[in-house]
């Protein structure tokens, strides 16, 4: 991620996001939503390190839940397949 190579944490040492994609700007747009990317001013951005940590642990959570529910599914499909 650009801004964190540029350390841009706080407002005085927010970037420019310039030359984005097409899903890179719908990915940027949707982390300015969930708070986690902040515009200090037009055009500068900077992460917000805890929203960060707050995003990246509701995906793990998210991540194993799925994998959760498809274990449990294969271990059903093993039992009736067995039966």
């Amino acid at each position: 991620m650009r801004l964190m190579r540029a350390d841009a944490v706080s407002a005085p040492t927010a970037q420019p996001l310039d030359g984005l994609r097409w899903l890179q700007a719908r990915r940027l747009q949707r982390l300015l939503n969930k708070g986690v990317i902040v515009e200090a001013q037009p055009g500068a951005y900077y992460l917000n390190v805890p929203a960060l940590a707050d995003h990246l642990t509701a995906r793990r959570q998210r991540a194993a839940l799925a994998l959760a529910v498809i274990l449990a599914l294969f271990a059903l499909s093993m039992y009736l397949a067995a039966r």
